[in-house]
């Protein structure tokens, strides 16, 4: 998140063009690993519960992701 913590159980999704190529979740420390991907670009997107998803374009590196938490509305009346 904006704070550094690990986020787990976070949902990831490789893209190419429009097919999801391969989707993994984060495990306890919010690390991820897509295995035997070959070269090229790609869309990887992030989300979690209570989070904005986050979608970042990647050809071949290591990520790193910084999820917004979803804004509160208030209405005082």
């Amino acid at each position: 998140d904006t704070n550094n913590a690990a986020i787990k159980n976070a949902r990831v999704v490789l893209k190419r063009g429009d097919t999801i190529v391969n989707s993994v979740q984060t495990d306890d420390n919010g690390n991820f690993t897509f295995a035997n991907i070959p070269a090229g670009n790609y869309r990887v997107s992030v989300a979690a519960t209570g989070f904005v998803t986050a979608t970042q374009e990647v050809s071949g590196q290591n990520l790193s992701f910084k999820l917004e938490v979803v804004g509160v509305a208030e209405t005082i009346y």
